[in-house]
């Protein structure tokens, strides 16, 4: 069965495209936001890199987060917490 999809002009019956789903995809206007949201977060957390120098203090944010997270345990904290520094 052959997934390709024909795209015609509703007025004159024209055919204008295709749209082959292995090879596009469809996408919202709230995922759209979305992406481009990351983009702009991952830029900025590359500037914040460069201008603080990548130390685990820095993010105290994320520090919180990762102290709070079920997954670790104290002794994954303090190997994480060392190899950062």
């Amino acid at each position: 069965m052959e997934n390709n999809y024909v795209i015609y002009n509703p007025e004159t019956g024209e055919k204008v495209g295709s749209f082959n789903p292995e090879e596009h995809y469809l996408r919202s206007k709230r995922q759209d936001d979305f992406m481009k949201l990351n983009e702009k977060a991952k830029e900025e957390f590359a500037e914040f890199n460069a201008e603080a120098g990548k130390f685990i203090w820095s993010y105290p944010v994320q520090i919180q987060h990762l102290i709070h997270s079920p997954e670790f345990d104290k002794s994954d904290l303090t190997m994480i917490f060392y190899l950062a520094t």
